[in-house]
């Protein structure tokens, strides 16, 4: 299936369960549902354009909250790690262990800067595309967090692959420097995944060796 920017549902009016006194836009259709839009993004009302605040703030840092406070997590652990090594509480100082924290620690460093150079995580971009494009069973006024992470996002990547709903013309409009990666956007994908796998395995790793 495709996202469909055409289609006859984009003359009509949409009825949602609020009253609704901005306008809205067609936006596309995905299988058997549509989606819409504020025409303006920046009149987006404040409820549910905080949490857009929360998800831009992801997408600059190239990572979830969730990913980020497990790093944060980590680095204190590493730290007490270096401490406690260099402390001689243990009846001596472990030159060993400390250089070997600051060894895990340095890793997560050069990932966070590595990850700078990402475009974009692209699980960031569908959660941030589930605050600008809402279907009829939305309340537009606020964000759900729970149908759109559980329900509205499984739904499209379901409906349609990565790269068609990445590169249809709304999301392009929504984060217009994606476009220059569309012909390696699968290698790319690919990359930031595994990368990101390797991570994680990483942070788990130290939290395990408490």
């Amino acid at each position: 299936m495709q996202v469909r920017t055409a289609s006859k549902n984009s003359q009509r009016t949409p009825v949602f369960p609020v009253p609704v006194h901005e306008p809205v836009k067609f936006a596309f259709d995905i299988a058997d549902k549509t989606y819409w839009k504020y025409p303006d993004i920046f009149k987006t009302p404040s409820l549910r354009g905080l949490q857009a605040m929360v998800f831009y703030d992801e997408l600059n840092k190239r990572t979830s909250k969730a990913l980020y406070q497990e790093e944060l997590d980590a680095e204190l652990i590493l730290l007490q790690k270096i401490r406690y090594a260099i402390s001689g509480e243990a009846g001596k100082i472990n030159l060993g262990d400390a250089f070997t924290a600051i060894g895990d620690w340095e890793k997560i460093l050069n990932y966070r800067k590595e990850r700078m150079m990402f475009i974009v995580e692209p699980d960031l971009v569908w959660k941030l595309a589930s605050i600008v494009y809402f279907d009829e069973t939305e309340n537009p006024h606020r964000y759900d967090m729970a149908y759109n992470l559980e329900i509205k996002i499984p739904f499209w990547k379901e409906s349609v692959t990565e790269h068609d709903f990445f590169f249809s013309k709304p999301v392009k409009e929504l984060i217009p420097y994606m476009e220059e990666y569309e012909q390696n956007f699968q290698t790319y994908s690919q990359v930031i995944r595994m990368v990101r796998e390797i991570h994680s395995n990483h942070l788990s790793s130290i939290k395990s060796n408490l």
